[in-house]
């Protein structure tokens, strides 16, 4: 049987299940099934059964299983892409040195990889960076070259009865153009962006992006 109090909400690569620690404060009654890669830590697995919503953060979307999206009714996708690489062949090529040296300096240096990503998220605004006391630098690594490469299937997301994608304006990590190019791909889906912000919406405007996505917690059955 369907619990239509259960959403999933899925970090996105370089982060923990603590993302969503202020939406778990905002609606304690709902039962938030939120996974952990294990990044920082013990990874938490979920069982994905009967989920109807979701929400993912950027590679976060292509962390759910394929078989997931077709049970889905509603899903949200905050500062997401079908593949990472920009477009643009200038920028593309740019993109991809970027990733090729994260790769070649996380085995060896993972804090200092973290740091500068940390910071390009949360741009324009700044934060203090505090390295975990573990890290799964492999994983990160791995994951890293996955981002790197993939490029998602939409036809199971494109039957999906309601995509609603958020993204930042001034998104230092995932551009604005890949949030329209995949808006433009899923015919079902709203966009709504929020002029001024970067990549970490779900921290940084919390209110806002629960206003534009409020029917996803609000309605119990579809």
């Amino acid at each position: 049987m369907t619990d239509h109090s259960q959403i999933l909400l899925q970090h996105g690569w370089g982060f923990d299940k603590n993302i969503w620690d202020t939406w778990v404060e905002f609606y304690p009654e709902y039962d938030f099934i939120i996974p952990d890669r294990g990044y920082y830590g013990k990874p938490v697995q979920v069982e994905y059964s009967g989920i109807t919503r979701a929400v993912t953060h950027s590679f976060g979307l292509h962390l759910l299983p394929a078989k997931l999206f077709n049970q889905l009714d509603v899903l949200v996708i905050i500062a997401g892409f079908q593949e990472f690489h920009p477009i643009d062949k200038i920028q593309r090529k740019l993109s991809q040195r970027i990733i090729r040296q994260m790769l070649n300096k996380l085995k060896d240096d993972p804090v200092s990889v973290l740091d500068q990503f940390i910071q390009n998220t949360y741009k324009p605004e700044t934060v203090e960076f505090k390295s975990p006391e573990f890290i799964d630098a492999q994983l990160l690594h791995d994951d890293l070259q996955i981002l790197n490469t993939h490029k998602l299937n939409l036809k199971p997301l494109d039957r999906i009865s309601k995509v609603i994608i958020l993204h930042g304006d001034d998104d230092k990590v995932v551009p604005l153009s890949n949030a329209i190019g995949l808006h433009k791909k899923l015919s079902l889906s709203s966009i709504f962006i929020k002029k001024n912000s970067g990549h970490m919406l779900q921290i940084s405007d919390t209110s806002w992006c629960l206003v534009h996505i409020k029917e996803v917690f609000y309605q119990r059955s579809f």
